[in-house]
């Protein structure tokens, strides 16, 4: 049944509808450039930024709760953070040319880092948490995403060579959904596996998504052009070009929440309430 819905929703996906409409009400931020966000819903956003190598905590009107990092090696500053990631007690940041895992509480304040010495694993691009706790990196050198255990020990190995038609060739982002399936970007595919590393599904794709969040059903997946919206089970899925969002800078990420679209732009987040979208 799994198989089957999401086979539903990218087929749907891809036939994109133009009954939905996008009014843009708010834009708040000024980052330098920007390659990810998360969000909570206590309505704080955690912003990572490449350039400045900082992670900027700021909440939906757009006031700065607290900056961290700064280039560096030590704990608390960042040598590219490609990725940022809350499970709403923990933050955590893929920090890539670190070649490691940071991880703060939600107020920022420093608390553990995972290291490639202790576990084999370089560049990280992506991270995210399951409900037991369990840490998945996606370690874009080994092209895999590795699961470890809330205690950081190594648990298995998701997507790997000996993964046969599921091995991942050239894995970008990916994320977590509500039943704690991964969701991989592979290229022009979505590689799908369940938190204990089977492979479920494979799903080929008509363009190239640099992002993907999954936030309470809503999938949210986007290229250097657009934004692509949709909800398991739901035949509402729509796309929205860069000329419908009235965007001339890059996008790098979005998400959906409370029928809002929020889209991550190099230097600030543009917010849309999306007409006829409903949770």
């Amino acid at each position: 049944m799994k198989n089957k819905s999401y086979m539903l929703f990218l087929l749907l996906l891809l036939s994109i509808n133009y009954g939905q409409s996008l009014v843009q009400v708010d834009e708040f931020g000024n980052f330098n450039q920007s390659t990810s966000f998360t969000f909570t819903t206590a309505g704080f956003f955690y912003v990572a930024d490449k350039e400045s190598n900082e992670i900027v905590k700021i909440d939906t009107l757009g006031n700065i709760q607290k900056i961290i990092g700064g280039y560096g090696w030590s704990q608390s500053t960042f040598d590219f953070p490609a990725d940022v990631y809350t499970n709403i007690l923990n933050v955590f940041v893929a920090d890539y040319n670190n070649n490691r895992i940071q991880t703060f509480d939600k107020d920022l304040n420093f608390l553990y880092e995972i290291k490639n010495d202790k576990i084999n694993f370089r560049y990280p691009t992506g991270v995210a948490t399951s409900n037991q706790g369990d840490i998945f990196i996606l370690d874009s050198d080994n092209k895999r995403i590795i699961k470890l255990n809330s205690k950081g020990e190594f648990q298995n190995s998701i997507g790997d060579f000996d993964a046969g038609e599921f091995q991942l060739s050239s894995p970008e982002k990916f994320c977590v959904d509500d039943q704690f399936n991964l969701i991989v970007i592979n290229k022009k595919q979505l590689f799908i596996f369940d938190q204990f590393g089977t492979g479920l599904n494979k799903i080929k794709l008509d363009f190239n998504p640099i992002n993907i969040n999954s936030f309470f059903g809503n999938i949210v997946l986007v290229d250097s052009n657009a934004v692509y919206l949709g909800k398991l089970n739901d035949q509402n899925e729509i796309k929205f070009s860069k000329q419908q969002l009235k965007v001339d800078n890059e996008i790098n990420d979005a998400l959906l929440f409370n029928s809002k679209l929020y889209v991550l732009t190099n230097n600030s987040i543009l917010v849309y309430q999306v007409i006829g979208n409903s949770e």
